[in-house]
């Protein structure tokens, strides 16, 4: 006698042979001929850690092992109607997964788990995140298993296919148009703890987070992050204490403001702050000097002016007392081709003094 045939016989001595013996049966004998559908019984097993208690019974119709029955939900006064299938695996547990319709409300939870022979219980996890044991007649205290959340489960990933053409969306989430005054996003994202949303929060995703990034966008090649609105802001960015909005880029552009009709960029409140890298800095000083001096002109040398002919540079004189030189003269500019260099000079001729303070600004304008 093979031990396959030796579990069964033991099964069958137990109130589950039918259903176990069924299945069994049907993991030996797949392919044989259908057979008019038949109850092979009614079974209850509890969701433990939880309280809740599952009941179904259980049919065959040929090939195929279909649950119908409920949640309990942990004997409140409404059940959760689920459906289900049952099918032999290749290691020898038998497969269960069934759908509940969670009551009120008819949030859907997936419930997946694997039975052995033995036992007629195993390990179960549902759709929701939650997993534990799946036990025959269980009955122990426990907790109400979490209602399932709205909308996509934790963990869900969307991956379109490959070769799309056109504007496809991959995730649309379309609001109707809200009250007057209303606050809110049509996708909200939060890192850490909680944010508290401001009235004055309305936008298609809004991002919120106390210790990191609200927003973070990166592109290799495109738009980091890209907001369109007919009426209000594109992109709008808050911090009570950090960074509104930072853009930041290898080689492209970091932040790009374009208006067909309106204004570009507008600056409110606050000073405007120039940092980084002396080399990479578009506003900066240049202090005249015996090398950098001939006659009444001195060169300028900027990794952002030199060879950079389009450039729109502006040249203001910052004298400090007893620690810069006065130079009583007009300032002027020109980009000498011969040495790809920009050179600031007196306009009237007069020599250009050593220790003359300037403050240079540079900005690319496009050819």
């Amino acid at each position: 006698m093979s031990p396959r045939t030796r579990g069964l016989r033991y099964l069958n001595m137990k109130q589950t042979h039918a259903f176990v013996g069924g299945l069994a049966m049907l993991a030996i004998a797949l392919g044989q001929a259908a057979v008019s559908a038949q109850s092979l019984g009614t079974f209850t097993w509890q969701l433990q850690p939880f309280c809740n208690r599952v009941t179904v019974t259980v049919t065959q119709n040929g090939g195929i092992y279909t649950l119908d029955g409920y949640d309990d939900q942990c004997g409140a006064a409404q059940r959760a109607p689920l459906v289900g299938l049952a099918m032999p695996n290749p290691d020898g547990s038998i497969g269960l997964g069934f759908h509940i319709a969670t009551s009120p409300g008819g949030k859907t939870v997936s419930v997946e788990s694997r039975i052995s022979l033995a036992t007629v219980g195993g390990p179960w996890s549902d759709s929701a995140g939650n997993s534990g044991t799946l036990a025959l007649n269980g009955s122990v205290a426990g907790s109400a298993r979490p209602a399932p959340a709205g909308g996509l489960a934790w963990g869900t990933v969307l991956s379109g296919p490959g070769g799309l053409t056109g504007s496809q969306r991959g995730l649309t989430v379309n609001l109707p148009a809200p009250g007057a005054g209303a606050g809110g996003g049509a996708v909200v994202g939060v890192w850490g703890e909680a944010v508290t949303l401001d009235p004055d929060d309305r936008g298609g995703v809004l991002g919120m987070s106390r210790t990191g990034d609200g927003v973070i966008g990166r592109s290799e090649s495109g738009f980091g992050v890209s907001g369109n609105s007919a009426s209000a802001t594109g992109v709008n960015g808050f911090s009570s204490s950090g960074i509104g909005v930072a853009g930041f880029a290898g080689s492209g552009t970091a932040v790009v403001a374009y208006s067909n009709s309106g204004t570009a960029l507008d600056l409110g409140n606050g000073p405007i702050l120039v940092s980084g890298s002396q080399n990479r800095r578009p506003l900066f000083f240049h202090t005249t000097a015996p090398g950098n001096i001939a006659a009444h002109v001195s060169t300028l040398d900027h990794p952002l002016l030199n060879g950079n002919p389009n450039a729109a540079v502006f040249v203001m004189h910052q004298f400090v007392p007893g620690a810069t030189v006065l130079n009583p003269h007009a300032l002027g500019v020109w980009y000498d081709t011969g040495i790809a260099r920009w050179r600031l000079f007196n306009e009237d001729a007069a020599a250009m003094p050593a220790g003359l303070r300037v403050a240079v600004l540079a900005i690319n304008v496009a050819p």
